[in-house]
């Protein structure tokens, strides 16, 4: 008796450090936090007018470049996935799909999406997907790695057209973009756990069935769809937004020339490590500054930052994600693993072709 309440004793001491351990992380997080935020609104007031510049450059990279490719999609696909229009057309990729990334025939709905339209819409229909009762537990994951792509308009019109001054390039860009995600799917879905769970996916293929056989209303369908589109933008908005500031913000503290002039020490090409560093953070800006010096390695680079999306694409499609159970460490290793395959696809493209 008295061994077996030495044993409980023991158990509760372990269970009140531990749970002690816990509150010190996650108190000390907080305090971090909470710095480095005074910091950064001690920074914007001792200059606010420099620092709305960055917001307004923000905000007018979004309503120039994202929104009006972003919203007739994001509302158009929206609407599709509400009435499952891809019920049918999905039926005979189910088996091809499942076998090669560990997704549906509705997987392959969300990278097309995505390939066609570009960030952030791949997670905005796997979360829509999902709620719908279209995707199960087992797929959303590899569903979100699957369609986290850039689009045709921007790597093509826009990074190849307009930074790089060659839609060679960009078509370059975004085949090797395409490569890489599917590589990375297949290489995800190999090693990962391949358990599937038959049940629940037969309860949700239900689901979906039940829902098309009941009368849409088309009304409720358009209206919900406009909402749901406009708090997305706005979602997308606040981001790019949020993060033009943060880059300018470790630009002027020289944060980023530090770390830039550190990692260049031994290569000349001081633009691709500096652009590479912004890109992480914001793509976008990297991109711009990468762009500057045509090579096969600067392209290659630029194909790596939109296959990663840079932090601010990241946070915008987790946003989408966050009501869904998806690992978000999966999903960012996914992220990195499409990264290194889309600079070394097209940096050999770029040699053979440019």
């Amino acid at each position: 008796m008295l061994q077996i309440n030495d044993t409980i004793k023991l158990k509760k001491s372990k269970t009140k450090s531990s749970l002690f351990l816990r509150l010190k992380e996650t108190s000390l997080t907080s305090a971090l936090l909470s710095i480095m935020i005074i910091v950064v609104m001690i920074l914007i007031l001792v200059n606010p007018s420099r620092y709305a510049k960055s917001v307004t450059g923000g905000l007018k990279l979004f309503f120039t470049a994202v929104l009006p490719g972003l919203l007739p999609f994001m509302f158009l696909c929206k609407i599709l996935t509400e009435i499952d229009f891809f019920s049918k057309l999905s039926k005979p990729l189910n088996k091809p799909m499942q076998r090669f990334f560990g997704v549906g025939g509705y997987g392959f709905y969300a990278f097309l999406m995505s390939i066609i339209s570009g960030y952030p819409l791949g997670s905005k229909i796997t979360a829509d997907l999902y709620s719908n009762g279209l995707l199960s537990k087992n797929e959303i994951t590899k569903t979100a790695i699957i369609s986290s792509s850039s689009g045709l308009e921007f790597i093509v019109g826009v990074v190849g057209g307009l930074m790089f001054k060659s839609v060679k390039i960009g078509i370059i860009i975004y085949v090797s973009n395409i490569l890489a995600v599917l590589i990375a799917s297949l290489f995800i879905h190999l090693f990962s756990n391949k358990a599937h769970n038959t049940e629940n996916t037969t309860l949700v293929n239900n689901t979906a069935s039940n829902k098309t056989k009941s009368q849409p209303n088309i009304l409720k369908i358009f209206t919900n769809s406009a909402v749901d589109t406009s708090v997305g933008l706005l979602t997308v908005c606040f981001y790019i937004a949020i993060f033009s500031l943060v880059i300018d913000l470790l630009n002027d503290i020289k944060i980023l020339s530090f770390i830039s002039n550190i990692l260049s020490f031994s290569t000349p090409h001081k633009e691709l490590v500096s652009g590479s560093l912004s890109g992480i953070i914001e793509m976008t800006n990297g991109i711009k500054i990468i762009s500057q010096n045509i090579t096969p390695t600067s392209t290659a680079c630029a194909s790596m930052l939109i296959s990663f999306g840079g932090l601010s694409i990241i946070m915008q499609s987790l946003s989408f994600l966050s009501s869904v159970p998806i690992k978000k460490g999966l999903f960012f290793l996914g992220k990195i693993l499409q990264a290194i395959l889309s600079f070394f696809i097209c940096l050999i493209f770029s040699l053979l072709f440019l």
